[in-house]
């Protein structure tokens, strides 16, 4: 099983291309069959679906990697930060 590669290629490392790897690479995930054959131990996983899962692990962490410290939850660093509200004991 391969990836197509015919998306738009953007800056290689640019979210938006690895946006497009990771909806390709769960394209691929959902069409491989989990197992290729079976032997006396048991079935035996599909080696390309665990590289593909392995690629989108990847992926997904580099998106995470660029995640902007904008998008990330601000916590209030005083009481100071709410004008207004009252401080409890």
């Amino acid at each position: 099983m391969t990836i197509d590669n015919d998306i738009p290629t953007h800056a290689p490392g640019s979210v938006r291309a690895l946006i497009g790897e990771l909806a390709q690479l769960e394209d691929a995930i959902r069409r491989a069959s989990t197992y290729v054959s079976r032997s006396v131990n048991g079935p035996v996983l599909n080696p390309q679906l665990l590289d593909l899962i392995k690629r989108e692990a990847e992926v997904v962490a580099a998106l995470r990697a660029r995640r902007s410290p904008s998008a990330l939850p601000v916590r209030p660093q005083s009481h100071d930060d709410f004008p207004g509200t009252v401080q409890l004991p």
